[in-house]
């Protein structure tokens, strides 16, 4: 099967092809030398790579890693229902978005009120989790 080159690629202006699937580039030889070459993370200083914390990522990327997380999956099963399940990601995704009233989680980087619920959500997960004392 032959591929085109695909003039979007980042890396290669027009080399590289696109995946037949259409997930993703594959880039073409040249850059995947290229890539190869280049410095691993280990080579990188710790400043470059410096992990943000949680709370300062939008809320959107909270909520992607969060629906990822067994324990929230666990917390989404038993508050809709399912005390001896653990939903899958995108049940957790589907609870989530449920709670917060939203279709998509890129909702949350502009509807306040969604952001509201969602930290309301988060703070209950994070009760629940231990992560902090339960009100008595």
């Amino acid at each position: 099967m032959t591929q085109a080159p695909d003039p979007t690629c980042p890396i290669c202006n027009g080399h590289g092809v696109k995946d037949p699937a259409g997930f993703a580039m594959i880039p073409c030889q040249r850059c995947s030398q290229e890539a190869a070459n280049e410095p691993q993370p280990e080579d990188q200083d710790n400043e470059t790579m410096s992990k943000r914390p949680f709370d300062t990522l939008p809320l959107s990327q909270q909520a992607g890693i969060i629906c990822n997380d067994p324990r929230f999956q666990r917390f989404a099963a038993i508050r809709s229902g399912f005390p001896d399940d653990r939903l899958t990601t995108e049940g957790a995704a589907e609870y989530l978005r449920t709670i917060c009233q939203i279709n998509s989680r890129r909702e949350l980087a502009t509807n306040t009120i969604a952001q509201i619920r969602f930290q309301a959500m988060r703070t209950d997960f994070d009760a629940w989790a231990g992560k902090i004392p339960n009100q008595r």
